[in-house]
């Protein structure tokens, strides 16, 4: 993998790791949310079916079809992952900052840090959507449209507001810095012509 121009490693911060793993932990709640979801399902069916025999005669091939569409859920978490492995194990360019070998491996971890925890917001959206699915498929009311995913939304914006602000400030410390060294070589420079 490249930042820029420089090669970086490949490595995991405690962080990074809490992230993974909260994110991998809502990809198994969906999965098995999903195959639990089949039996309850078939379940609520019998139970309308002993009441109203006409609302189940009337959808029976329907009723039988839609409840695959919970697949959908486990799907979206599984290309959320894929795509978070894409975004981090391809190079970038960064062309707006100035990306040196020193700061290279840092931008690269902060950046994957970044992706790691987008994953988290979209997950549980995913989680809140496979929910109101849930709930309809069982003839239950519920809201299609909560304000969590306004909040999710705005914690991704949040999240990437603050990995590229904290990108941009670690490429101009390494460029303070050049600037600090350049002033002491001048410095040792005009005592050693006193001498």
């Amino acid at each position: 993998m490249k930042i820029g121009n420089y090669s970086v490693k490949h490595s995991y911060k405690p962080a990074r790791i809490i992230s993974d793993v909260l994110s991998l932990g809502i990809t198994v709640l969906i999965l098995f949310s999903t195959l639990n979801f089949f039996p309850l399902y078939k379940a609520r069916i019998n139970e309308i079916g002993e009441v109203n025999l006409e609302i189940v005669a009337e959808y029976r091939y329907s009723l039988t079809y839609r409840q695959y569409f919970a697949w959908i859920y486990p799907a979206l978490a599984v290309i959320i992952f894929g795509v978070y492995l894409i975004l981090i194990l391809k190079n970038h360019r960064f062309a707006k900052y100035d990306i040196t070998a020193a700061n290279a491996q840092s931008v690269y971890d902060w950046y994957a840090f970044a992706v790691s925890l987008c994953k988290i917001p979209l997950l549980l959206a995913v989680l809140d959507m496979m929910y109101v699915f849930h709930q309809r498929m069982m003839f239950n009311e519920v809201r299609l449209f909560g304000f969590q995913y306004i909040l999710y939304a705005l914690l991704i914006v949040i999240v990437v507001r603050l990995s590229v602000h904290r990108i941009k400030g670690l490429t101009q410390k390494e460029k303070k810095s050049n600037k600090a060294d350049d002033v002491d070589v001048k410095a040792k420079l005009a005592d050693d012509d006193r001498k």
